[in-house]
Formats: structure tokens, sequence, C-alpha cells
């Protein structure tokens, strides 16, 4: 399979959801949520301390999954999620590729903002509120948790999202 993919990775609230929606509503690429595969068992699991290395691996490999769901189509593939810990990042590119996914074309891209905690609250809130799976407490507790991409082991692209509001900007950084 041929097909070009793309892994927006960094903490949360930093802004992968909001590109993709972006990039998927300019009808650019085929937009999967990572944080829409995790079971409501999981969620529960993620919000109140007992989410596992299994409950990630279960949830990673239906990521995977539903990315062959677009192999056809003629857009890239572009998958939002936070993939807190370095093994993930490569679980998730180990699986797309055994699923048919060509190596040289998965793309693993870090997206980084830079937030205060006033900031933080009112996207943790914000999201809770449109049904989010991380609760505020727990997108605080995953920020400071998520390991940064080694540039050594982790070949990535870097997306600085300004955190300006302005999203037509933020949609041709996206896109360069």
């Amino acid at each position: 399979m041929k097909k070009e993919i793309f892994i927006l990775t960094g903490r949360p609230g930093d802004g992968k959801t909001t590109i993709g929606k972006l990039l998927s509503q300019r009808d650019r690429v085929t937009y999967i949520e990572g944080d829409a595969q995790i079971s409501l068992k999981g969620r529960q699991r993620l919000n109140n301390g007992t989410w596992s290395d299994v409950d990630r691996k279960e949830y990673l490999e239906a990521t995977a999954e539903k990315a062959t769901d677009f192999a056809s189509t003629d857009k890239p593939v572009l998958i939002a999620d936070c993939l807190t810990f370095p093994w993930m990042r490569q679980f998730l590119i180990e699986k797309l590729v055994d699923l048919g996914f060509g190596r040289p074309l998965v793309n693993l891209v870090f997206v980084i903002r830079k937030l205060n905690e006033t900031q933080i609250t009112e996207i943790a809130n914000k999201r809770a509120s449109e049904g989010h799976a991380l609760e505020p407490e727990a997108l605080k507790k995953f920020r400071d948790l998520f390991v940064p991409l080694d540039p050594k082991n982790e070949p990535h692209k870097i997306l600085l999202n300004p955190g300006d509001g302005d999203l037509e900007k933020l949609l041709l950084i996206a896109i360069k």
C-alpha cells in the first residue's frame, strides 16, 4: 500500500485535533482522531489512573486498523494522537507498516504550542464539555508525562502552533 500517512503527536492541548480537522475540512487529508478509538472502559481507566500499556496497545492497534479503512482513498491519511511515550510512537508506526503502509511514507510530526496554566485549564474544560476522552486533570497529567521526541531515534518534522487563534494562519503553517 503506497499511501502517505501523517501522525501528528505532541502534548494534549497543543493543537493536533484542530490541525487535523482543519486539513480534513479543506479536503486535504482523511482525518483519524486517535482518541476516538479508545473504548468506554479505556476512557474510564485513562481518567482514573488505571490506564495500562495493554490498554494503550489495544487502542493503538485500533487506530492503525482504522487507517486501513481509508487506504483506497486518494488523500493522505492523518492521525492525531498524543502518543505520550516513545514506544507508543514506534508501536503505531510498526503497526502501520505491518498493515502495508510503506515505512518511508509514514511521517511523524511533532506539534508544539506554548501554553500557560490558565490556557491549559481553559482548553481542558472546553474539551471536557465536548466529550473528549481526557478529563481536565488527566489532560494536565499527560501534558507533564509526555516524553519529547528524540531526533536521533525518532525522525520527525516539527510544526510550531502559534496558538494565536488565527486558524487560517495555522492551516497555512500545517500545509507547508
